[in-house]
């Protein structure tokens, strides 16, 4: 079993939270989000937004509730071969770089069990560096104690320009 190093902990993390923001929605035709997950999805009460992320071709990411189409940008990969081997539904490859998806009122939220800076505020840092049209929208840490163990958790907001 390999043993990662800290700036492949750190360059995950980053990732992981640039797919949350990322993945604040996303797209689909509607008969194809009818049933199943998606439909589940889309019955959830309160929804803004869905975007499945199944677009073959294109720069717009198709908002299924029809309130926020979004705009791909930095040349993701679409049409590419979802995750699950059997399901013929495509998915949008983002390379970590410099992809992203743009859409109005997105945000996301990270959290971890550390109160280690390099995990924390130095991962959101550069998160918003790589993409300055999120503002930091609140963060807390936690020491451990009453209610629980510590933390620390931050939500990033797109600026809606």
């Amino acid at each position: 079993m390999a043993c990662l190093q800290w700036p492949q902990v750190r360059r995950i993390r980053a990732a992981v939270l640039v797919a949350i923001v990322v993945a604040c929605g996303m797209t689909a035709d509607a008969q194809a989000q009818t049933s199943g997950y998606a439909g589940a999805v889309l019955g959830t009460s309160g929804l803004q937004s869905y975007w499945r992320l199944g677009e073959p071709s294109g720069t717009t990411a198709v908002d299924a509730t029809g309130n926020a189409p979004g705009s791909y940008a930095g040349g993701p990969a679409l049409g590419a071969r979802g995750a699950l081997p059997l399901d013929p539904d495509t998915a949008v490859r983002f390379d970590g770089v410099d992809d992203e998806l743009l859409a109005p009122g997105g945000a996301a939220v990270y959290a971890t069990c550390s109160l280690e800076p390099e995990e924390n505020q130095q991962v959101v840092e550069a998160v918003r560096q790589a993409f300055p049209q999120l503002r930091l929208d609140g963060e807390e840490e936690r020491l451990p104690g009453r209610p629980g163990d510590g933390g620390y958790w931050a939500r990033l907001r797109r600026v809606v320009e």
